[in-house]
């Protein structure tokens, strides 16, 4: 039961990413507003973060395509275990180095099963409206901090 259920889905990402291919050659980067005969996109396929996710009952951790506002749809990390928040960083082994450019802290880094900084560009489209954010660490001897702001945006370059 559960191998088919895996096939499903690997069947419904590879039909989705052909769909996003075929819409790249013809009309460039999805864009939910664009109509016409080739370049309708279907964007009922993505949720607009992790919660919406959660909320919808998916319950395991990993990687997950979004779609939170009328630009293109992106992957994430969904920290599925707590609740279904969208994770912004990880520092899972030092595999990745953190030492980076703006541009590649803009655009996000990493390997999202490992370790990664999603990007600032993602991170604005997420929190544009306002946003909750949960910070939590862990020590080198093991102990856990955390904190948490209810109210949280970054912008866009733009206004910086």
């Amino acid at each position: 039961m559960k191998q088919s259920y895996l096939r499903d889905i690997f069947d419904l990402k590879r039909r989705v990413t052909n769909l996003e291919e075929k819409q790249n050659a013809s009309c460039g980067a999805p864009q939910p507003s664009m109509v016409g005969k080739d370049c309708q996109v279907v964007s009922i396929l993505f949720h607009s973060d992790c919660l919406e996710l959660f909320d919808k009952g998916e319950k395991n951790d990993g990687v997950y395509r979004i779609l939170p506002d009328d630009g293109y749809p992106f992957d994430v990390y969904c920290d599925m275990t707590n609740g279904g928040w969208t994770v912004m960083q990880r520092r899972k082994d030092g595999s990745v180095s953190f030492k980076r450019t703006w541009t590649e802290y803009a655009q996000g880094f990493g390997d999202l099963e490992g370790d990664f900084w999603v990007g600032l560009n993602q991170i604005h489209r997420l929190t544009k409206d306002s946003n909750q954010i949960y910070i939590l660490l862990q020590q080198y001897d093991g102990k856990w901090l955390f904190t948490h702001y209810r109210d949280f945006t970054v912008n866009n370059a733009a206004t910086a």
